[in-house]
Parts: structure tokens; sequence; C-alpha cells
């Protein structure tokens, strides 16, 4: 349920930004000159750091040019997955550098979503580009790499509309364009694709009297290269014949104008930015844009149609995953419409509005999607029974239609082509990535998390070549990739793994044995783990995917034990199985805290390991703070922040440092509980409490037996006990009751009841929690000086009421 909720949180979140303020309205741009070059964020690192070089390698001498004419068009579609767009970056890299050494396709088109659409913009220079033997260095790790919870979570800039900061991202967009600014060979031809979602709908006429909104929105540009040392050329590419109007970026002409071509490239940045702002982590954002002027019905279409060098509009767009997270139509539409055969035998793109001749209806397409695997999926091998309540129900509900939206445009493609299985290979992981659990946000919490991830992409993407003729045979990975001593460290992480999967690379099981891997052999151990867990669950439906051999799958299936990976301490096999009332998160949390992971980003040593998912709940809970205090009113503050905590507590419960509460029931209580100290998951409380016993006396009894009595203790949250809905917890507290009856202890108590009196007095309280909001109390209070003598030494109160925090 782990997974529904999370996904259900994220929907609220999503709902909760559509309340905010309007966007930009569209509307006619009243410029009549091309508007100021978008001026560059500067970088907010200090001067010494920001001065260090780049990481990636610079671009040699191009290479020789070769024969197309047996090389298969290629499409490759990469769809959203948050911090997985590590593992498509390493896939990327790999299957590309692959390519490079042993050609058999052209990348000719490349389509993306959400995270996927900086990756598919990679894939595209990527593809024009020598090969580069060091992943570390690849444009891909150097996009994704960096970005981690700390860079992206600024407290003091976060509000109800982001909270997400783009700094981190910002330098990772230099990176990519100090590679775009060394250009790219001439016969470089590439077209990408991006989905954006408009925060407000356009509407579109279909005759009078009829008009439908769209927020969908896609960007294709065509990006052609001119040679090194000359930025490459933007140009919009889309259907000059389309009945309604496409939107297109405002490129000008920036042959030998550098000022032109950053801002082009801007205009570029601009719709990855947008795609990739899931709602209310990153602010929505403006795209400056014009729309396509379809011909009158009977003329034929000429250049005007695509023409746009001024913007006409600027909108706020978002997340391009909302809609269509799997962009592979806008993919298959463009390269049979548009894809011809070249003079030399390959392929190329014709012109928009040339006659189409020779068209190639023959690529073949690659689609990475993070969620496809060729073992049984964690989820679906659980052992966890159905849940039937209305929360799992809702849940599950909220996810679904999010799935399926998302997903429409892919269903689409399929309804109208019948090929589209032959034609489309599914990119599909072989071990659970370590980025993969709290709907793939994980990754973004640790460095060594998406590290391991972009390996696994590495390898994924050799074991989706593997399946072709071209690399059936085994392969001599030092040999083909020419890695020398320079480049084996950094390879040393892939070879790793697949001496781990594959018996016939046992040989390269040395490369685990590199002291810096401590931590991603570690990350190796606990995929494998929860591999055969899965694996194990023979009773379950086995990945409708899986068409490809798993080897350690398959051992699993037989009933084998998981691989030790080297110099990783053992495990007792009952340890290393998912538990009954485990989801995938507190599985891989408690096996890294076995195994001894360093969360070094959380800032935890090696020796606290196991505290790994309470210091993460820490970090969340920070982001749920300042979303929920960026809410303009009081009930939306208590509402989110409602809403927010109990699908965190679902995750890993922690109670909040600081509340207070009010009950009245037999009495009238108001009380407090703060953790002042550093301990593992604030479990430990010192609270206080204000009760006012026996307050109607004051006005029906003539002797009032109303007393103030103050309490102050250790409390102790049952957090094993705790989940998303009930919250006990146990308060031993001690003070003083000061009784109306002898005034507050200046006068002699005179009473058949002395409990009445002022005096010391020691409390047990026993609360339960519901949602963290309401409160049902129990207090049994005894009196010490009463013990000795024949007179009743306690009370019992009962109350309900309300927590705040």
């Amino acid at each position: 349920m782990e997974r529904a909720m999370f996904t259900a949180l994220l929907a609220a979140l999503v709902l909760a930004a559509d309340e905010g303020p309007a966007s930009t309205p569209q509307v006619p741009n009243p410029l009549a000159t091309p508007p100021a070059v978008i001026e560059e964020p500067t970088d907010p690192r200090p001067a010494g750091e920001a001065a260090k070089p780049s990481p990636l390698r610079q671009t040699p001498a191009p290479p020789e040019k070769r024969d197309d004419s047996k090389l298969r068009p290629l499409g490759m579609t990469v769809s959203g997955g948050v911090s997985l767009g590590t593992w498509e970056s390493g896939f990327v890299y790999f299957y590309l550098e692959a390519e490079k050494h042993r050609p058999t396709a052209q990348l000719r088109i490349v389509t993306g979503a959400s995270a996927g659409s900086a990756n598919a913009l990679v894939a595209a220079i990527s593809s024009c580009q020598p090969p580069n033997p060091l992943p570390m260095s690849s444009l891909g790790w150097n996009v994704w790499g960096p970005v981690g919870f700390n860079d992206l979570f600024d407290r003091k800039r976060a509000n109800a509309d982001a909270l997400f900061v783009r700094d981190e991202l910002d330098l990772s967009f230099d990176r990519v364009r100090e590679v775009w600014k060394q250009g790219l060979p001439e016969d470089c031809d590439v077209v990408f694709g991006a989905t954006v979602t408009r925060v407000k709908p356009r509407e579109v006429k279909l005759k009078e009297g009829l008009a439908v909104p769209r927020v969908l929105e896609t960007f294709t540009v065509r990006i052609q290269g001119r040679g090194l040392g000359k930025p490459p050329k933007l140009t919009n590419y889309v259907e000059p014949d389309a009945p309604m109007p496409m939107p297109l970026l405002p490129f000008v002409d920036d042959e030998k104008d550098p000022i032109a071509s950053d801002r082009n490239f801007s205009q570029l940045r601009s719709v990855i930015y947008a795609s990739s702002a899931f709602p209310v982590a990153f602010a929505p954002t403006p795209i400056e844009y014009c729309l396509s002027k379809p011909a009158p019905k009977g003329e034929k279409p000429s250049s005007k149609v695509t023409e746009c060098t001024v913007p006409e509009f600027v909108d706020l767009f978002v997340d391009g995953g909302v809609f269509d997270n799997n962009p592979l139509r806008l993919a298959w539409s463009m390269a049979d419409r548009h894809l011809q055969r070249s003079e030399t035998g390959g392929c190329g793109w014709t012109d928009l509005f040339a006659p189409h001749e020779n068209l190639r209806r023959d690529m073949h397409f690659v689609y990475l999607d993070p969620d496809s695997s060729n073992f049984t999926p964690e989820t679906t091998a659980s052992t966890e029974p159905e849940e039937n309540g209305f929360l799992a129900k809702l849940f599950s509900l909220s996810g679904g239609l999010i799935d399926s939206a998302r997903a429409r445009e892919l269903s689409s493609l399929a309804r109208e082509q019948h090929d589209v299985a032959d034609r489309m290979d599914l990119a599909m992981s072989n071990l659970p990535k370590a980025s993969e659990p709290l709907s793939a946000f994980l990754g973004f919490f640790e460095t060594e998390f998406r590290r391991f991830d972009f390996y696994l992409g590495m390898y994924d993407a050799y074991s989706e070549l593997s399946a072709t003729e071209t690399w059936k045979d085994k392969a001599d990975f030092e040999q083909i990739f020419e890695i020398g001593a320079e480049e084996r460290a950094e390879w040393a992480p892939f070879l790793c793994i697949a001496s781990m999967m594959e018996p016939q690379y046992a040989h390269y099981r040395s490369s685990c044995d590199d002291p810096g891997l401590t931590d991603f052999r570690i990350l190796l151990q606990v995929s494998i783990d929860r591999l055969y867990s899965s694996c194990r669950a023979t009773d379950r439906k086995l990945s409708t995917a899986a068409k490809r051999y798993n080897y350690l799958c398959s051992e699993a299936r037989r009933g084998g034990e998981p691989p030790a990976v080297p110099h990783v301490a053992q495990l007792a096999p009952q340890l290393r199985q998912r538990r009954g009332d485990e989801d995938t998160f507190a599985f891989t949390m408690r096996l890294l805290g076995e195994y001894g992971f360093r969360f070094e980003d959380l800032g935890l040593t090696r020796g606290e390991s196991k505290k790994g998912a309470v210091a993460l709940r820490w970090a969340m809970d920070d982001l749920v703070d300042a979303w929920s205090s960026a809410q303009p009113t009081l009930a939306d503050r208590v509402l989110s922040r409602t809403a927010a905590r109990s699908a965190l507590n679902a995750v890993e419960f922690s109670p909040p440092v600081f509340s207070t509460y009010a009950v009245l029931g037999t009495m009238l209580e108001g009380g407090t509980s703060w953790a002042p100290f550093n301990n593992a998951a604030r479990w430990l409380q010192l609270h206080g409490a204000l009760m006012f016993n026996e307050v109607f006396s004051l006005i029906t009894n003539p002797q009032p037996r109303f007393s103030l009595n103050f309490t102050v203790g250790p409390e102790v949250h049952l957090s094993f006990m705790s989940n998303t809905v009930f919250q006990p917890r146990l308060a031993v507290r001690g003070g003083v009751q000061l009784g109306v009856i002898d005034a507050f202890a200046t006068k002699r108590c005179e009473t058949g009841d002395p409990r009445a009196c002022t005096q010391p007095e020691l409390d047990v309280v026993i609360a339960l929690g519901l949602l963290e909001r309401l409160r049902i109390e129990l207090v049994w209070q005894t009196y010490p000086l009463l013990y000795a003598t024949s007179y009743s030494s306690s009370n019992v109160h009962l109350g309900v009421g309300v927590q705040f925090y």
C-alpha cells in the first residue's frame, strides 16, 4: 500500500496546486521586435567551487564517416521516471556507445516526457558524438548525478507552488550547453520531441459553436549539426497539414550569431524544464511560443505555416508526463510520415514542404520505461494480503487513474498500429533499482543510489542488445569499448554487475574489489536479495513482459540462495527474506541497515545505517512542513499537513517534534509534547499538561471541588504499534494539584473526599491518536499522600479532543 499512498499524496499535491494563482493568460504578444536574450542564472556555488573544471570529456576530432546504407533507422522514447532518470541515462549511454563500436542503426528521432525529456535531449546529442569510454564523464551522468535532495530543497525558498529550486539543474544544463556549443558533425540529423501540460487549457475551435479544451502539447524540433565549433541548427518540425494549430518555438537565424544561438538553446531548455516540472515540486515554467497557421482548406501548405521568430504567446506549463508519459506515438507518426531513404541508402528527414518520396516505414523503436522488468515485479510478489478497506481502495483508484491518464497516447498507438510489438523493443531491468521505492523519489536522497542505477542501466542496455544478432555471443567488453587502465576504474561497477548476473562473465568478479565500491557492493547485494525474494513467490503471476532469460531469477525459483557479492558481510537467510508486513521501501531500508550502508547524504555514519529510514523521514518532514506552511489559509495548512503526514506515516512512522492538544470529557485538559533529544525516532518526548478537574462544580456545588493540575513527565510513542491511522502513546507524569476547596493550600482542607485538596499527584496516561489529529485519552490520577489513609487515592478520567502540530 506504500506506493499507492505515496502516489495518492502526490495526486493530492497536484490538486492542491490547482488552487494557486492563475497562469499567464494566452494572449497575443504586442511586441513587434524580438525579445531580449534570456539572461542565464548565475552559478549559486562559491567562487572557488564554481571554478572547478567540468568532468565532461572534451569532444575530440569527428569520427570518419561511415557507410549508413546498411544501418536501420532507430527511434527512442524515454518515459518519465523521477529519480530513475539516472537509470535511463545509464541505459542511453551504453546503448549509444555500443552502436558506435558495433554500428547497426542510426538514431533519427528521440522523444521524452517528464524526466525522460532531459534524457531524450542527451540521447540526441550523444548519438552524434564520438565514442566516450568514460561513463562518469558522459553527458547523462553529468545531468543527473549531481542532482540530490539537498540541492533541490531550500526551505527558505520553498513555497506553495514550488518546493524545489533549479540551481543544480541550471548547472547541469550549463554543462549540456557547453557540449552544445562545441558543435555536432554535419551528418547529425535528429528529431527531438517532448510533451508538456498546460496549467490552463487552450480552447481549440473545431467548428462554429464547438470548441474543446487542450492541455497536452508537444514540441517537436529538428537538430542538425553544422560541424565542430558551431552550435547545431534548431528548427520546428511539425506536421504542416495538421488540422489544428501546433505549438512552435521562436527560433531565430543564428548561423553567425552566438547570442542568437544561445537564445535558441534557452528556448529548447524551457521545454525540457516545463516537461520535467512535476507539479508542486517545481514551479510551472513559462514557454514563449507561436501557433502554426494551417493553410485554408484546399490550399497547399507553405513555409509560413511553421514560421515563428517572434513569440506570440507566453503560457505556463508543467510535467508532460501528466497526460502522456510515453510519447512513442509522437515518434512513430513523425517517422512514418517524414523519414525517407537518403542518396547513400541510409535515411534522413524530409523537407516538410517538399513532395514525400521513398518514405521508410521500417524504423525500429526502443522504449525506455523504468517500471518494466524481466522478473516478477516486487509489488506482484508481495505476500501482503490484499487490502479491501476504504482508504486502500481510494488510494488504489487514485493511482490507477493517474497511470491510465499517463498511458493514454500509448494505448491509442496500440489501437492504430498492428505492428507495434514487431517494431518496438521494451527496455527491461534485470535487477530492482535502488531508487524505485517512494514512487521513484528515493534516488534523490543518496548519490550512491543514483550511481548504482546508472550502472544498472548500462547493464540493462547490454542485456537488451544481447538479444540481437550482433551481440548474442559473449562480449569482451575491454576490447570492444577500448577500456584501458584509465577507463577501467569507471567500468568496474558495470563489470561487477555483469559478473554477478551471468556465469559467463564471472571472470570479471575481481572488478568488485575496488575499495571505493563499498556502498555500491552493498546496493548490489540488496538488489539481488530483493530479486530473489520477488522471484521466489512462485504462487504469484510472473511478469508478462519477461521475454528474456534472467539467470538469477531462474535460480531463485529453483530454491537457490542469493549469491554473495564480494566483500559484503553475509546475513542469515531469514534476514534476507521479505517479511509479510514489509513493503518495498521497508524491506530495502532494513537490508541497507543490516548490511551497513552509509547514508552519507543524509548525514549518517556507517554505524548509524539502521537509522536510514528515520533520517529520510525527517528530511521529508521538512519538505511537508515547508509546503503546508506556505498554504494561504489555516484550513489549507491543517488539511495539507494532515494528509501529507498520514501518507508519510505509511512509509515510516515518526511523531512530530512538537505538538499540542486539547481534550474534553470528565475533565478539561490541554498539553504539549516535545522531543528535545536527538534520539533515533523521536519516540521519547517531554510531556506537560494542565488539567481542570470538576469544572462544573464551580456553578453547581456550594463547596466547589474544582482543581488545577500541573504535571510533567516522560512520554513514549509506541512507534512499533503506530501506522497511518492509529498512533498510541504512554506517559507517566508528576506534579501538583491546586484545589479551590482549600484555597490553593492557604487554609485547612476540610472535606469528606480529600482527593480535591491541594497535594502532589502522579498520573499514568494512555492516549490514542487518530490520523494524528483526533485524540482519545485515559488518565489515571493517584495521590501519594492518601496511600496511608482510608480515603480513595485515585481518579480515572476519559476525554476526547484534537491535536495540533
